[in-house]
């Protein structure tokens, strides 16, 4: 029997609000992700963790006094009043288990917004930080208290009446894995010694082929150090152990191909579907050559160390213990 998860939302009259927000865009860089989409970016990591992050209401000035009507407009269809709805936009990461709200304005305010509204100026979300897993951003038009229950109309606050999604993948992935919680059964059950804190599981998976096209390797990390980097995902500590984390693995899958047949090794372009591929498209940088990218899988074969010792450079491993020592001397 096959079962199905469908959001259910019983609402009447909301139609016109349903439409505000299609038009909307994310700039990342120089890249645009229009509303209900994803993109890959391809920059460093340095490149990423600094890069300015906009939500572009409308591309033209004339085109957000529009939006702006219509979400007034649509929002007195929808019997709503200005101070009913708040526009609110959450940038999240997955990898870091955080929601970060950026902006929480009443519906009668967003023309203070501006057409082009940085999420980025004041501060930068840690969810912007995130250069091996990427980030995901959700606009949307919300309760902003309860209102008087009615049948088929939403009055519970923090109801969204429309919503709208936008995700930042990055030309990293899936060179860097989410870790799983490394439990005391699980050494077990994988014969590692009790104070054993990382290990990767490859499985069946072959490095070398498409990596969406096979069971993805399982990255262990112990559990209560994951426990610990979730409760102080915000601090250099935090930062370095994770970029050290991310360095592992790569190292692990570097390691993992070095010691494969040779017929196993092909260009960069037979490769790139692959975990292989992913990790020389890391330690190349953006924009490589075809043959950088060429030679760099031949290293992998040749002088794997001096690989693992470009994707220390490129995960910028250096940067986070320098923060943490820093931050340990304050």
């Amino acid at each position: 029997m096959s079962r199905e998860t469908r959001t259910v939302r019983p609402f009447v009259g909301l139609d016109s609000l349903k439409q505000v927000l299609e038009e909307t865009r994310l700039l990342f860089g120089k890249h645009v992700c229009p509303a209900g989409d994803g993109i890959v970016a391809e920059f460093s990591p340095e490149a990423f963790v600094s890069l300015p992050v906009s939500l572009e209401w409308s591309q033209t000035d004339g085109g957000f006094s529009e939006f702006v009507e219509n979400l007034l407009e649509a929002s007195g269809k929808g019997g709503f009043g200005p101070d009913d709805l708040h526009l609110m936009v959450i940038a999240s990461s997955p990898y870091l288990k955080i929601a970060d709200t950026l902006i929480d304005v009443p519906v009668g305010r967003v023309s203070e917004l501006g057409r082009v509204t940085s999420l980025t100026d004041l501060r930068r979300s840690p969810a912007f930080r995130t250069p091996f897993s990427g980030f995901a951003l959700e606009a949307s038009v919300i309760l902003a208290h309860d209102l008087e229950p009615q049948p088929l109309r939403p009055y519970l606050k923090g109801t969204w009446v429309t919503r709208a999604r936008y995700r930042v993948e990055t030309s990293a992935g899936p060179a860097i894995m989410t870790p799983t919680p490394l439990t005391d059964d699980t050494r077990k059950e994988l014969s590692l010694p009790p104070r054993a804190i990382r290990f990767v599981s490859f499985g069946e998976h072959n490095v070398f082929e498409p990596f969406a096209q096979q069971e993805a390797p399982v990255f262990y990390v112990d559990e209560k150090l994951l426990a610990q980097l979730n409760a102080r995902r915000r601090s250099a500590a935090s930062r370095a152990v994770q970029l050290q984390m991310a360095y592992d693995f790569v190292g692990a899958v570097i390691r993992r191909a070095a010691v494969a047949e040779a017929d196993e090794f092909g260009s960069y372009d037979e490769l790139r579907l692959s975990l292989v591929g992913s990790v020389v498209r890391l330690v190349a940088g953006p924009g490589a050559a075809p043959a950088t990218r060429d030679r760099l899988v031949e290293m992998v074969r040749e002088s794997p160390e001096k690989v693992i010792a470009g994707a220390e450079h490129a995960i910028d491993l250096l940067a986070g213990f320098a923060d943490l020592l820093e931050d340990g001397d304050s």
